[in-house]
Protein backbone atom coordinates (compact mmCIF):
# COMPACT_ATOMS: atom_id res chain seq x y z
CA UNK A 1 0.00 0.00 0.00
CA UNK A 2 1.00 3.26 -0.80
CA UNK A 3 0.23 6.86 1.12
CA UNK A 4 -1.75 7.92 -1.24
CA UNK A 5 -4.10 4.62 -1.67
CA UNK A 6 -4.91 5.22 2.43
CA UNK A 7 -7.66 7.51 2.55
CA UNK A 8 -7.93 9.96 5.72
CA UNK A 9 -10.38 11.59 6.44
CA UNK A 10 -9.54 14.88 8.97
CA UNK A 11 -12.43 16.12 11.42
CA UNK A 12 -13.28 19.44 11.70
CA UNK A 13 -14.63 20.88 15.24
CA UNK A 14 -17.88 21.70 13.28
CA UNK A 15 -18.69 18.73 11.95
CA UNK A 16 -18.70 16.66 14.74
CA UNK A 17 -21.86 17.79 15.35
CA UNK A 18 -25.04 17.94 13.39
CA UNK A 19 -27.64 20.53 13.59
CA UNK A 20 -31.15 19.10 13.34
CA UNK A 21 -32.91 21.62 14.50
CA UNK A 22 -32.70 25.76 15.61
CA UNK A 23 -32.37 25.79 19.37
CA UNK A 24 -35.58 27.34 21.40
CA UNK A 25 -33.71 30.61 21.48
CA UNK A 26 -37.10 32.54 21.01
CA UNK A 27 -38.24 30.30 24.03
CA UNK A 28 -36.01 30.98 25.98
CA UNK A 29 -36.10 34.60 25.31
CA UNK A 30 -39.62 34.98 26.59
CA UNK A 31 -39.08 33.24 29.43
CA UNK A 32 -36.19 35.20 30.52
CA UNK A 33 -38.27 38.48 30.17
CA UNK A 34 -40.97 37.60 31.69
CA UNK A 35 -39.15 36.81 34.91
CA UNK A 36 -37.10 39.96 34.25
CA UNK A 37 -40.67 41.92 35.06
CA UNK A 38 -41.69 39.71 37.19
CA UNK A 39 -37.97 40.33 39.14
CA UNK A 40 -38.50 44.38 38.46
CA UNK A 41 -42.23 44.40 39.42
CA UNK A 42 -41.22 42.84 42.78
CA UNK A 43 -38.48 45.38 43.21
CA UNK A 44 -40.60 48.34 42.69
CA UNK A 45 -43.10 46.71 45.24
CA UNK A 46 -40.20 46.59 47.68
CA UNK A 47 -38.56 50.08 47.30
CA UNK A 48 -42.44 51.07 47.07
CA UNK A 49 -42.28 53.00 43.86
CA UNK A 50 -45.03 50.77 43.18
CA UNK A 51 -47.98 50.36 45.33
CA UNK A 52 -50.68 47.67 44.01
Amino acid sequence: MTIDSKKTTILRPEDAVNNVSKPPYPFRTAIALLLLAGNLLVAAIYFRTFNP
